[in-house]
């Protein structure tokens, strides 16, 4: 079996190995890529939402739905208790669509 990461070659035995590229996915949402719907401020959701629901589920308080299907958020985290929530939605998020470096 060939190695990770190595470049196609020749082995001992003169057969070509196969390469494999292992990438990182994106760990978090795009500032740039947030839908328009969100409130201003630090957590926000991008255009990479699947429309699971699991955020909403989690935090309904803090997560609307668009009509086209988008989860946005509709109202920034205050405590600590409120933040943790939004936390919590933002890491059970399959697709890494809610970040947290907004303005």
């Amino acid at each position: 079996m060939p190695s990770l990461g190595q470049g196609a070659g020749r082995a001992g035995s003169g057969k070509l190995v196969p390469s494999y590229r292992l990438t990182q996915p994106t760990l978090m949402a795009t500032l740039t890529d947030r839908v328009p719907q969100n409130i201003t401020g630090k957590y926000y959701v991008d255009s990479t939402c699947i429309d699971c629901d699991q955020c909403r589920a989690i935090s309904p308080d803090f997560f609307g739905r668009t009509e086209d299907g988008m989860s946005f958020l509709k109202k920034q985290p205050a405590t600590s208790d409120e933040v943790a929530q939004v936390e919590e939605a933002m890491t059970s998020c399959a697709t890494a669509s809610i970040g947290s470096d907004g303005e």
